[in-house]
C-alpha cells in the first residue's frame, strides 16, 4: 500500500463587521482557510474562504440574460443585440479626451520646464553681470561683496529647487545642509509655521498654512536678503555702481523670482 501525502497549505483570513449600524464599531474576526496546492480545480471550486458565494449569483444571472438574447434571436427571430454605432462614437470621444488631455499635459510641461529654465538663466546673468560691471574694484571688501552676491543667488536657486523636490522627499527647505545656521535661524524666526510666536509671518497669516506652503516661502524671504546684499554695493565698493547698473542687478532677481512664482 503506497501512501501519497497532499501538501496542504493555510492562510489567516479577517472580515470585519460593525455592530449597531455604527461603522465606528467595526470589529474585526480571524478564520483559517486551507487549501491544496496541487490541485488547481480545487482551489477554483472551493466554497470557504472564497469570493465565490458572492459573485457567482451575479455571474448565474449574466450567463441567463446572454443565453435568453442568444434563444430569442434564433428561435423567435427576436432581435435585441444593440448597434455597434455608439461604440465607435465612443471610441472618437476618447480618443478627442487622450489627445487633449495629453497635449494639456505637454503644455503644462514645457511651462513648467520654461520656468525652470529662467530661474537658471538669471542665476547666471546675475553673476556674469555683476562680475563684469564691478571688475574695477579689485579690493578686499570688493570681492567679499561678489562672493556673498553669488553665494545668495546660489542658496536662493537651491532652495527653490528644495520647494519643487519637497513633495517627492519630503525636505523642509529650512532644514537644507547648504544653509548655514543664521541662515537657518533667519528661516525658523519668519517662516517656520510652527513658532506660534515672537517675530514670524504666522501671526499675519488669513488662516493657517501647512508645511508645504511655508516651504513656499522661503525663496521670497532669500530674494529679500539677496536685494539687501545688492544694496550694500554703496558701501563696499570703492567706486558705487550707477543706478542703471544697480538696477540691471535687480531685474535679473526679479526675473528669477517671476519665474519661481510660474
Amino acid at each position: 500500500t503506497i501512501t501519497t501525502i497532499t501538501p496542504t497549505l493555510s492562510f489567516l483570513c479577517f472580515e470585519e463587521t460593525t455592530t449597531m449600524g455604527n461603522s465606528n464599531n467595526a470589529a474585526r474576526h480571524g478564520y483559517t482557510v486551507t487549501y491544496d496546492s496541487d490541485s488547481h480545480w480545487r482551489v477554483l471550486t472551493q466554497m470557504w474562504g472564497s469570493i465565490w458565494p458572492k459573485v457567482l449569483p451575479y455571474c448565474i444571472f449574466n450567463v441567463a440574460i446572454a443565453a435568453s438574447i442568444e434563444y430569442l434571436d434564433k428561435h423567435k427571430n427576436i432581435s435585441l443585440a444593440i448597434s455597434n454605432e455608439g461604440h465607435t462614437f465612443m471610441n472618437l470621444m476618447v480618443a478627442f479626451l487622450v489627445v487633449s488631455r495629453v497635449t494639456i499635459s505637454m503644455g503644462r510641461y514645457n511651462e513648467a520646464r520654461g520656468y525652470l529654465g529662467t530661474m537658471y538663466r538669471e542665476c547666471r546673468e546675475l553673476i556674469q553681470n555683476m562680475a563684469v560691471l564691478t571688475n574695477h574694484n579689485n579690493d578686499t571688501n570688493a570681492k567679499e561683496w561678489r562672493n556673498n552676491v553669488a553665494y545668495q543667488m546660489c542658496i536662493l536657486l537651491r532652495c527653490s529647487m528644495g520647494v519643487i523636490d519637497y513633495t517627492e522627499h519630503y525636505v523642509n527647505v529650512w532644514e537644507l545642509d547648504e544653509l548655514d545656521e543664521d541662515e537657518k535661524q533667519e528661516m525658523t524666526q519668519y517662516i517656520y509655521y510652527k513658532t506660534g510666536s515672537g517675530q514670524n509671518a504666522l501671526r499675519w497669516g488669513h488662516g493657517k498654512r501647512t508645511e508645504y506652503e511655508e516651504n513656499m516661502r522661503v525663496p521670497v524671504r532669500l530674494a529679500y536678503i539677496l536685494r539687501k546684499e545688492i544694496r550694500k554695493q554703496r558701501k563696499m565698493l570703492s567706486k558705487p555702481l550707477i543706478v542703471p547698473q544697480e538696477l540691471k542687478l535687480y531685474a535679473s532677481v526679479n526675473s528669477f523670482m517671476g519665474g519661481y512664482y510660474g
